[in-house]
């Protein structure tokens, strides 16, 4: 069964955000000014492409048919649009990728990252065609790592001074949980 097809129709509720698909509506300047703000992709491989509307259209139509999945995340309180939760889905081996941006700043360190990552996961963990969960950090990413960690994540692999960060060779780090 596609990870798509599986989705509630409603999204998914945290404690305090909702997400629901992303939509070609969700491409606005606001969300194309999070992809070109050197912070906010500071450790995202996201930092070395300039975007534009053609580019995010062309990424939200790779996800349309496919088994992946792209969620907009927004605040329950106010409903606001506050970032983005992509899984790239491999039907053969019931495994899911999962990524996380959250694109407001003013949402930074009040516990949203940890609100959207565990609500996802614990769904995943909930589909029977997922037996396994997989997501990766840069090293210097200690937020994301801490998340992993939270959420009961093992760490898997480490591909050793794998890409570049602020002139220095750093490693890759990919943690697992098995359903």
């Amino acid at each position: 069964m596609p990870l798509l097809a599986e989705f509630p129709p409603g999204g998914l509720e945290g404690r305090s955000v909702s997400l629901t698909l992303f939509e070609r509506s969700d491409i606005t300047a606001s969300y194309m000014g999070w992809l070109n703000d050197k912070q906010i992709v500071k450790f995202s491989n996201q930092r070395f492409i300039d975007h534009t509307l053609s580019s995010c259209q062309s990424y939200y139509e790779s996800f349309l048919g496919s088994d992946n999945l792209f969620l907009k995340v927004s605040d329950k309180n106010d409903g606001k649009f506050i970032g983005t939760v992509t899984c790239f889905y491999a039907a053969p081996h019931l495994t899911v990728d999962v990524g996380i941006l959250i694109g407001d700043k003013m949402r930074w360190g009040q516990g949203f990252g940890t609100d959207i990552w565990l609500t996802v996961i614990d769904w995943l963990s909930q589909q029977t065609c997922v037996r396994k969960i997989t997501a990766g950090a840069l090293d210097q990413n200690l937020a994301m790592v801490n998340l992993f960690k939270k959420a009961g994540m093992e760490l898997e692999a480490v591909k050793e001074k794998q890409e570049y960060f602020e002139g220095e060779a750093r490693d890759l780090l990919f943690f697992r949980l098995f359903t």
